[in-house]
């Protein structure tokens, strides 16, 4: 039920909630990876997750995101995280919830730098 939701949503572009912010857009579709990892388990969970990061990389504004690497592979550890966290840390579904977000972010940033499409800058304080 929750691959068909994520089909849903990106395919009739409901998934993207339309910003005024450089991205173009945010999107709701992690929530079904979340709460498909946490409910059904893992082989679900990273299902709607490549789900959610072969339609954000079909559909994507920012040039950002049309590496293949930083569209989908980011997408399927929200579960992930999701998952390990709410069955071995906390069983407190708003905190793996959390988690599963704050994984999903430190991936696509650091593959961001890694891959070139992010520039760090170094203060000078630092140097």
């Amino acid at each position: 039920m929750l691959v068909a939701i994520a089909t849903v949503l990106g395919v009739t572009w409901l998934e993207f909630i339309p910003v005024p912010i450089p991205v173009g857009h945010v999107t709701i579709m992690h929530i079904a990876a979340i709460l498909s990892r946490i409910l059904e388990g893992q082989i679900v969970g990273a299902l709607v997750g490549l789900i959610f990061g072969v339609y954000g990389f079909l559909n994507s504004i920012n040039p950002m995101f049309t590496d293949f690497l930083i569209a989908i592979l980011p997408r399927i550890f929200i579960g992930i995280a999701a998952y390990y966290s709410y069955t071995y840390l906390w069983k407190n579904s708003a905190i793996g919830a959390d988690l599963g977000d704050l994984t999903s972010t430190i991936v696509v940033l650091a593959l961001a730098t890694l891959r070139g499409c992010l520039r760090i800058k170094v203060s000078a304080a630092l140097q």
